[in-house]
Parts: C-alpha cells; sequence; structure tokens
C-alpha cells in the first residue's frame, strides 16, 4: 500500500470516527460511562440522565431504527428470533465503539470538539496532529479519551439537570395556572 493509500484510508476511517461521534453510539457511551462511575455522580443525576437523555432517545426515529438494528445484530447466524438483546451489552459496545473513534483523530480535533479555541490548540504545535491513540497513562488507560468522556458526561449532566428543573419549574405553572383557574370560578 503505497503512502497516498495510507493516507486516504486514514481519511476515510476518519470520516466515519467524525459520523461516529455525532450518533447514537456516543450518547450511549457517554450514559454508560456515567453509569460505571457509580455513586460518583449519585442516583439523582443519573436518574435524570435515564428520563431526560436515554428514554427519549429509545423513542426518536433514530433510536428506535438503533434498537432494530441492535436486535438483528444479535442474531445467531442471522436467523430470527435467535439473538440475545442485552441492554448493558449495547451500552458497553457503544461505548467501545466511541472509544475507538476518539482513538483515530488527532490530538487538535479532540480538543477542538470540547471547546478549546483554536490559539489554545496551535500553542501544542505538532502534539496535536498526533493521534489519540499514541497518548497512553497510567495501566495502559487513555488520558485524552477519559478526559472526553468526562467533559461529555459534565455536559450531559448539566442539560439534564436544566432539562428536568425546567419541567419542575413548568409543572409549577401548570398547577398556579389550575390554581387560578379554579379560583376564577368560585
Amino acid at each position: 500500500m503505497t503512502d497516498k493509500d495510507q493516507k486516504e484510508q486514514l481519511e476515510k476511517m476518519q470520516e466515519n470516527a467524525r459520523k461516529t461521534l455525532k450518533g447514537i453510539n456516543t450518547t450511549l457511551g457517554i450514559i454508560s460511562y456515567l453509569e460505571s462511575q457509580g455513586s460518583r455522580y449519585g442516583e439523582a443525576i443519573r436518574e435524570d440522565i435515564e428520563k431526560q437523555v436515554y428514554d427519549p432517545l429509545k423513542r426518536n426515529e433514530d433510536g428506535q431504527k438503533f434498537i432494530q438494528e441492535q436486535i438483528r445484530n444479535s442474531r445467531i447466524n442471522g436467523k430470527r428470533y435467535t439473538g440475545d438483546f442485552n441492554e448493558g451489552r449495547i451500552m458497553e459496545n457503544a461505548r467501545r465503539i466511541t472509544q475507538e473513534a476518539l482513538s483515530i483523530l488527532p490530538l487538535g480535533e479532540v480538543l477542538k470538539m470540547m471547546g478549546s479555541k483554536e490559539e489554545t490548540i496551535n500553542s501544542y504545535g505538532d502534539l496535536t496532529k498526533s493521534p489519540v491513540l499514541e497518548f497512553q497513562g497510567e495501566r495502559g488507560s487513555n488520558p485524552v479519551i477519559q478526559a472526553y468522556f468526562e467533559y461529555k458526561a459534565k455536559q450531559m449532566i448539566a442539560d439534564a439537570e436544566k432539562k428536568a428543573a425546567d419541567e419542575t419549574r413548568s409543572g409549577l405553572e401548570e398547577m398556579l395556572k389550575e390554581v387560578t383557574t379554579q379560583g376564577n370560578r368560585h
């Protein structure tokens, strides 16, 4: 394989990785990460993630297509009704797919996805051109992937908590509207 062929293959792989990171696998992977952290985030936050992120995902069109695909993929030798559809395994697989997608992207691109400014990214020089896969921490962990998951998890928590707070406010407003309407009838 020529250098040009290798470069083209890498570019295709990176394009697929970018698509993966915008999809359901990443959302499920982040949820799986949050669950793996156990009590670190607390049960109330994890319940809000389930209610505000996971449940709606399962109900929307893309989520339903994803679930159907997972059911079909779980079949043994393609035979109907033989698969073992397991939520936990699907979540872990989504997390692994997200990690693999991140690992082939350049560090600078991941920093940009995390909101780093261009001048900050450029200040690291050639380091930002290195694929994330090259960064290894203690016990084989990848600090870049770990930081990305932590960043996305905190974003997801903030979004879910805002939605939950908005629901609480809306519930109070509805209750007050009902009380006011009933009060005007007497």
